[in-house]
This record gives C-alpha cells, structure tokens and sequence, in this order.
C-alpha cells in the first residue's frame, strides 16, 4: 500500500478573523481569467497581494489580508470561477481549507499597488 501525506492550512487566525483561501477546480478555466478577476477583487476590497497557485485539479488563489467571517464571504461571491462547494462548506464549517501537496507551486502573484501596501513590498521585496 502507497500512503501519500496530505497537509493543508485553515483560513481561520488567533484573532478569528479569515485570510482568503480561493479554490479554483472549475474546469476549462485560464489562468488570465482568475488574474483578472483577482485584481477586480484587489481594487474592489483593497486586498493584498494574491498569490496563485497551481496543483494538478486547477489552481489556488491565497491572499493574507484578514477578513471578517462575513467580508471573507462578500469578497467570495465576486470571485469568478472559484469552487461553489469549497465556498459553502467552508462557510459552513467556519473556516476555509485549502489542500497542499508536492504537486503545488506558485506560478503567479497580483499585487495591490495601493500606497498602504507598497511600504510592506518594498520593505520585504527590495
């Protein structure tokens, strides 16, 4: 018997706010189409950088902004494309999971441009 090893993280933080886990398994979907919506979502919220990732079932959008309970749902039903069953089970268990795995990796980042962000990109990235 071949045993493989799962991890995975929960959106839910000490403070019970929620960082945004997004599961995009729908099929047929392009990566430039999740892009663009995920900057719609980032000048929308005000929300920080995306970073999306890519696994063997489609991708993973993972955004370290911390989010109420009920924003984290709002911002979710303007993400195109994301996983409807992800969205509602994880609503209804309180918190949002999100699979990692050796088949994952990051293939892509939207940042937010926005003032408030560029100091921590500057200070982390240069």
């Amino acid at each position: 018997m071949n045993t493989k090893v799962c991890l995975g993280f929960n959106s839910v933080c000490e403070d019970e706010r929620h960082i945004l886990l997004l599961d995009y398994d729908v099929p047929k979907v392009r990566l430039k189409e999740i892009e663009e919506n995920l900057l719609f979502i980032i000048k929308r919220f005000d929300i920080s950088t995306f970073y999306i990732i890519d696994s063997n079932t489609g991708y993973n959008a993972i955004s370290l902004s911390k989010l109420t309970k009920e924003h984290n749902l709002r911002v979710r039903n303007k993400c195109k494309y994301t996983d409807a069953l992800h969205n509602k089970i994880g609503y209804k268990r309180k918190g949002w999971v999100l699979r990692m795995g050796e088949d994952k990796k990051i293939i892509s980042m939207i940042f937010n441009r926005a003032s408030m962000f560029k100091k921590v990109m500057h200070t982390v990235y240069f």
